[in-house]
C-alpha cells in the first residue's frame, strides 16, 4: 500500500480549483436558462420587487461568465428587442415568421396604396400580406387596378362619343 501524504489546511485553501469538464458547464448554462425561463414566464409587474431580482439574478448570472459569452448573450437579447419592436405586424400567414416589413412601393398601388392596405413582406418567404389582418391584399389590389381604370375607359368612351355625336369623327 502506497503511503498517504497528509496536507495541511492552509495549502488545501490555496490549490485550485478542479477544471470542469465541457459538460459540466454545459448542465450549468442549461441550468441558468432554465431557472431563467421560469422566471420569464412567470408574470411579473414592472418595477415590482420579482422584476428586480430578475434583473439581479441576469447580472449575477453574466458575472459568472466569460466575456465572450456574456457579449453573445446581450447580443441576442438586442435581437429579441429588435424583433419585439418589428412584431408590430403579424406573423406571416405562409410560414409564421415575425419581422414584417412595409412594402413601400408596389406596381398595383404606386406608394399609396401599399400605405393604405398596411401592405407588408415576410423577410423569410418573402410573401406579402395585410399586416393588420394578416389576410391576402389582393382582392384590394384587383379593385385598386380596376376602379381607376374603369374610370379612364369611362373618360376615353365620352370622350369618343362627344366627338361623334358633334360630327368631328364620322363612324
Amino acid at each position: 500500500m502506497a503511503p498517504v501524504e497528509v496536507v495541511a489546511d492552509q495549502r488545501i485553501a490555496q490549490k485550485p480549483k478542479k477544471k470542469t469538464t465541457r459538460r459540466q458547464d454545459d448542465d450549468e448554462d442549461d441550468e441558468d436558462e432554465r431557472t431563467e425561463q421560469r422566471v420569464k414566464d412567470k408574470p411579473a409587474k414592472k418595477g415590482s420587487r420579482r422584476d428586480d431580482d430578475e434583473e439581479d439574478h441576469r447580472h449575477r448570472v453574466r458575472a459568472d461568465r466569460p466575456k465572450s459569452k456574456r457579449r453573445d448573450e446581450e447580443e441576442e437579447e438586442e435581437d429579441d428587442r429588435d424583433v419585439k419592436k418589428r412584431s408590430k405586424w403579424k406573423p406571416c400567414p405562409r410560414c409564421g415568421a415575425e419581422g414584417a416589413k412595409r412594402v413601400v412601393w408596389t406596381a398595383w398601388g404606386s406608394f399609396y396604396g401599399p400605405a393604405m392596405f398596411s401592405h407588408v413582406r415576410c423577410p423569410d418567404c418573402g410573401y406579402c400580406y395585410n399586416g393588420k389582418t394578416g389576410g391576402s391584399n389582393m382582392v384590394w389590389a384587383i379593385i385598386f387596378v380596376a376602379v381607376p381604370l374603369i374610370g379612364i375607359l369611362g373618360i376615353i368612351g365620352a370622350i369618343i362619343y362627344m366627338l361623334i355625336a358633334k360630327n368631328y369623327i364620322s363612324w
